[in-house]
């Protein structure tokens, strides 16, 4: 049921850092996000969310340790995502 969300309601990420120079004081900092636009099949179809976990978990694949399970870099996670509104990069941060 989880995954299946993902297909209508995509999930995004978010990653920022704060640098400052202690000498001085001087801080920059830098946010940056990426929405995961994933397969309307995913919510369409019950059975492709469960497919999707099914072959996951048969591959071994440490989902447990990716938040929210997205491991968007797994050739059988990609093979439902339409798109990345920003970098694979910023996903896996």
């Amino acid at each position: 049921e989880f995954v299946a969300k993902y297909g209508t309601n995509p999930p995004s990420t978010v990653g920022a850092v704060v640098l400052t120079h202690i000498p001085s004081m001087i801080s920059t900092f830098g946010v940056d996000t990426a929405q995961i636009n994933f397969s309307k099949r995913l919510s369409d179809d019950a059975s492709s969310a469960g497919d999707l976990i099914d072959r996951l978990l048969k591959d071994d694949a440490p989902v447990l340790s990716c938040a929210g399970g997205l491991m968007v870099e797994h050739p059988f996670v990609k093979e439902y995502i339409d798109g990345i509104d920003g970098t694979e990069d910023s996903v896996m941060g």
